[in-house]
């Protein structure tokens, strides 16, 4: 979990510290780009110091108490992992293909279930669904040059981007169903009994 949302924040750009005792070979890698600060320990009172937003996600309940009473104390807001109602704010289970984003949150009640729900749209959606909306984009653009009325261009963009996510979910079924053999019904009735 650390690691996923270090990587997230490196790549809002972000001045991210780890501290950790063990680290993974990405956050090894962002270390050593110079991404990232890691103290290769466990957690100390006072490494909160200066920090804005704090992400507290060990598997030591006493530790998460312990970050979650320094963050309170140097006014840092808080995520933690294991304990919604202490947090600052959650972080929801996010979709990004190109401009598109997309956020599922539970409220803390089951991350878990907006992972899934994540993953669920990460499936239906095909790759190519960041290139339809560069299409429509532009589309926007001459729409408001040829079509004065507000009402008229909202119409037509409701259209244009139904059509859309119609053609990527269909290109997605379609490799599907190209994936999957299907198999012939058996007949019933007089004819089947030859």
């Amino acid at each position: 979990m650390a690691e996923r949302k270090a990587r997230a924040l490196v790549a809002a750009g972000a001045k991210v510290r780890l501290i950790s005792p063990e680290v993974t070979p990405p956050l090894a890698r962002l270390t050593a780009r110079k991404k990232l600060t890691l103290r290769k320990r466990r957690y100390r009172k006072g490494d909160l110091k200066g920090s804005f937003l704090v992400f507290a996600a060990t598997d030591d309940p006493k530790v998460q108490k312990t970050v979650a009473r320094e963050a309170r104390r140097t006014g840092a807001l808080l995520n933690s992992a294991d304990d919604p109602k202490v947090s600052d704010f959650l972080v929801p289970a996010r979709l990004s293909r190109g401009r598109l984003q997309a956020a599922i949150s539970t409220g803390g009640a089951s991350p878990a279930l907006a992972k899934l729900l994540r993953q669920q749209l990460d499936t239906l959606l095909e790759k190519g669904i960041s290139a339809r909306l560069a299409s429509l984009s532009k589309l926007r653009g001459q729409l408001k040059s040829h079509m004065p009325k507000q009402f008229d261009r909202a119409r037509m963009q409701r259209i244009l981007a139904g059509e859309a996510i119609g053609k990527s979910l269909k290109i997605r079924q379609n490799r599907r169903t190209k994936a999957t053999p299907r198999r012939t019904p058996r007949k019933s009735g007089p004819s089947a009994k030859r």
